[in-house]
């Protein structure tokens, strides 16, 4: 996910133009923006101390479009009981912040179900990394200077964080076209994901047989193949929770065998990890061979 300080940021930045807008006091609106911009991962509470069912509920209901509304009213509802600030323009900054929320989540690779309840399905734009630094900077010098200067700032900070993201949408194409051009023939899929660096990216490219993992140098314009895996049968999917739980959430299944178990993970988690492919995310069989 987006780190949590990067959607402290966002919000805080949001809730400064809408109080700057509504003619409020842009450090209440901050700090309500700050707020609210955490409570779609409140989903976590519901991971039960595992990753695996971290993943199924993470990036869900809480983060569908159409439940923002509610989010939105609910805490402004709290912060108007309480604090007896303004519920409208507590409402409307609740809603800039959740939306910056949701629309900067669907821009890394996780994959979010922004439309639930009308589609279960989980959309990753790949453009940001979960955690950009350089958008972590921008966001703590827009909302530090809308704060302490003007709000100028947050709107300047908003707009460089539109101009980014189209710039690595532009990025992400030249890169996949890149890798398309160079790829063995039959290639089906070709999945570009990013890197903190913006002028390299890897990818994860799909044959009925393999998975060839590899870099994009924008640079020298050239991509590098690193490692190929073969993919998982359908025979090796196991149906048991566990399993159905990874299937759902996983892009790139990955199977290898390890200490008498075998362990599932997904492709998209630590590429580049030699031997025994990318570790992240292991989900190891309930039954253990015999």
């Amino acid at each position: 996910m987006m780190d949590n300080a990067t959607h402290a940021l966002l919000g805080a930045c949001g809730g400064i133009v809408v109080g700057d807008i509504a003619g409020a006091s842009v450090w209440s609106m901050a700090l309500c923006g700050a707020l609210a911009g955490q409570m779609p991962d409140l989903d976590i509470i519901s991971s039960r101390g595992s990753d695996i069912y971290y993943m199924l509920p993470h990036r869900g209901v809480s983060h569908g479009v159409f439940m923002l509304p509610i989010e939105a009213l609910f805490f402004a509802g709290i912060v108007w009981f309480f604090f007896k600030q303004s519920f409208w323009v507590t409402f409307w900054t609740a809603m800039a912040a959740l939306l910056l929320h949701i629309f900067t989540d669907v821009f890394n690779s996780y994959g979010t179900k922004i439309l639930w309840p009308l589609s279960q399905k989980r959309y990753a734009w790949d453009l940001l990394e979960v955690c950009d630094v350089y958008l972590l900077i921008v966001l703590a010098v827009g909302t530090a200077g809308g704060l302490f200067f003007s709000p100028i700032w947050s709107y300047i900070a908003l707009g460089l964080l539109a101009g980014y993201i189209v710039l690595r949408f532009f990025l992400h194409k030249w890169a996949k076209s890149i890798a398309q051009k160079e790829l063995p023939e039959e290639i089906w899929r070709i999945a570009v994901l990013p890197k903190l660096r913006a002028m390299k990216w890897n990818f994860i490219a799909i044959s009925d047989e393999c998975y060839y993992l590899g870099q994009v140098c924008l640079y020298a314009r050239k991509m590098y193949i690193v490692n190929r895996y073969d993919r998982p049968l359908l025979e090796e999917w196991d149906d048991t929770k566990r399993m159905r739980a990874f299937e759902a959430f996983s892009r790139f299944p990955y199977c290898y065998y390890e200490e008498e178990s075998k362990s599932w993970m997904d492709m998209r988690y630590g590429l580049y990890k030699k031997n025994k492919g990318p570790l992240k995310f292991k989900i190891r069989d309930e039954k253990k061979k015999k």
